[in-house]
């Protein structure tokens, strides 16, 4: 009676482009072993859609292997809330963070949480712990080549190409520290 869900979305581009500078589905792989203990493959018990990828999935680059992760993560998630039948709050990280607050508000609300102006204080501070960026060549418009992908893009209130490529390339791509 208790739990509620929370279910913070992020566009898949980013989130997929995020995940290459920390070296996710890289070849060589990492030297931990968060690919064989937490990164979702299509041959791995339990996934939703893995068949559908099974066949094309070491001709796929990193970037792809990562929008697949986010598609499987996402639908277990959407069918989660659909099954569990606990209150659910959707909302996207883009809009989260906007200065009006107004999904803050939402989110606190949902919560039953008081908004506090000293949360909204701290949120103009941006802080970046794990500011990572990669050599690895990402096109974004691999996307398109994943119809599973759009529609649950979609689904959630994102267009697959409604992205700001030059901020995404300026954050992510071999400027600075880089993952080796």
């Amino acid at each position: 009676d208790r739990l509620q869900v929370v279910h913070l979305t992020r566009h898949p581009v980013s989130t997929a482009w995020s995940m290459v500078t920390h070296h996710y589905f890289h070849q060589p792989p990492r030297d931990d072993d968060i690919e064989k203990k937490a990164l979702l493959q299509p041959s791995d018990a339990g996934v939703r859609i893995g068949h559908h990828y099974m066949e094309m999935w070491d001709n796929l680059s990193s970037f792809e292997k990562c929008l697949y992760f986010w598609m499987e993560v996402t639908i277990s998630i959407i069918r989660g809330y659909r099954e569990w039948g606990v209150r659910w709050h959707q909302t996207t990280f883009e809009t989260l963070f906007l200065r009006d607050y107004r999904e803050l508000s939402k989110l606190l609300e949902f919560l039953e949480l008081e908004e506090d102006k000293g949360l909204y204080r701290q949120l103009e501070v941006r802080k970046d712990n794990y500011f990572f960026r990669t050599g690895v060549q990402v096109d974004p418009n691999l996307i398109l080549k994943h119809p599973m992908v759009i529609k649950i893009t979609k689904q959630l209130g994102y267009e697959p190409t409604d992205i700001d490529i030059n901020a995404l390339r300026k954050r992510y791509e071999n400027q600075g520290r880089v993952w080796v």
